[in-house]
């Protein structure tokens, strides 16, 4: 059916620790108009369809969840970024106020 490689499909390179692009990802990540949600849309839309485009749109989701993978490694490794110059207690804190999100926009230290 597949072929899965342990590889990403282009190559992700995060230098630096950046929670604001990290808090936007997500969004892209898993919002109404994100990769998730694109990929769930062409999967079901595919039951609908004749069986001569079931296959097409099943291609279509699939690349977009190897979309997903990329997003969520290029969120990883912004935050894990964070490691080399905080405490892995502080980086969990900024990964949560990434995640979550935050009223006040000097959560606990952090500037988003």
């Amino acid at each position: 059916m597949w072929i899965y490689e342990k590889k990403l499909q282009y190559p992700v390179r995060v230098g630096k620790c950046n929670p604001t692009l990290a808090k936007y990802l997500i969004e892209q990540y898993g919002g109404a108009d994100g990769e998730l949600a694109a990929a769930l849309r062409y999967l079901n839309q595919r039951y609908t369809l004749p069986a001569k485009v079931k296959g097409l749109l099943t291609d279509i989701g699939t690349e977009e969840l190897a979309h997903l993978e990329m997003i969520a490694t290029m969120v990883y490794k912004s935050i894990v970024a964070s490691w080399r110059f905080h405490s892995k207690k502080r980086s969990m804190r900024l990964l949560t106020l990434v995640i979550c999100g935050s009223k006040d926009k000097k959560a606990r230290g952090f500037t988003l």
